[in-house]
């Protein structure tokens, strides 16, 4: 009989560190979209964003405990950060785990339409994770 330690510890073994970018995304001014990353469990090293430094947006990462979720709700939400056009850094998200997907929810705060230009993931999985924007 294997333990839970034991099943955990395969788990991480079998796990390899990967990287998935997204293609660009235009949000109108007061819009907002969401990039859905799905295929987990995995472990999320690190989010890059190039496009929110020196630009109005406000970023809402909502993680779903429960598995087949297709659109986030507010119960889901476990981080909320807002860049401003004066900022000169940010863009990067620190590590979580993710049991089945999450969502990143992009809002344009500024007064002209911007461009989200990569989202460059890099995670910990058995399975390789996939990104795709909201129409």
């Amino acid at each position: 009989m294997i333990d839970i330690k034991s099943q955990v510890e395969m788990a991480l073994k079998a796990a390899v560190t990967q990287k998935a970018e997204s293609e660009a995304k235009t949000i109108d001014a007061g819009a907002s979209k969401y990039l859905e990353i799905s295929g987990g469990p995995a472990e999320i090293v690190g989010i890059a964003i190039d496009g929110v430094v020196g630009y109005d947006w406000t970023l809402e990462v909502y993680v779903p405990a429960e598995a087949g979720v297709t659109a986030p709700a507010p119960t889901d939400r476990r981080d909320i950060i807002a860049y401003t056009s004066s900022g000169v850094k940010g863009g990067l998200i620190v590590p979580f785990a993710m049991p089945h997907n999450c969502f990143l929810k992009f809002t344009n705060d500024g007064s002209s339409p911007q461009t989200i230009n990569k989202v460059t993931i890099v995670y910990r999985a058995v399975k390789t994770l996939t990104l795709s924007w909201e129409e």
